[in-house]
């Protein structure tokens, strides 16, 4: 099930947005893909999401993003779109 919403995020990151020129990512658009694709291109970064900890592997803790609409295991391990952008995966691909 999802988090519920995070209350004010919507009107802060578009204040954020609109104090730094940029578009910001909300609801359906803050996709993986599209944090992965933008990301590279920002001097500043501004998430306002859930995170989750996984207190036995720190790596994997991560943030929870808009979930792509039919989840799929994909066959080579690739989780660059499940709607969650692990620490690990920030380290060592964005």
């Amino acid at each position: 099930s999802r988090p519920a919403a995070l209350p004010g995020t919507r009107k802060a990151v578009e204040q954020i947005g609109a104090l730094y020129g940029a578009r910001p990512l909300v609801g359906a658009a803050a996709t993986e893909p599209a944090i992965r694709r933008e990301i590279g291109q920002a001097e500043v970064v501004h998430l306002a999401t859930h995170g989750y900890l996984n207190p036995y592997r720190a790596m994997s803790s991560g943030l929870l993003l808009t979930a792509p609409p039919s989840p799929a295991a994909d066959p080579q391990g690739d989780s660059s779109g499940d709607g969650a952008l692990m620490a690990w995966e920030i380290q060592n691909q964005l």
